[in-house]
């Protein structure tokens, strides 16, 4: 339970993380 917990908090920082990094491209390119 604990692993697929962490799995989908890792998940969703990256989700965030690609995300607000598809933006800057977008704002600075």
């Amino acid at each position: 339970m604990k692993n697929k917990y962490s799995l989908g908090v890792l998940l969703a920082l990256a989700t965030a993380l690609i995300s607000g990094f598809s933006n800057f491209i977008m704002k600075y390119s």
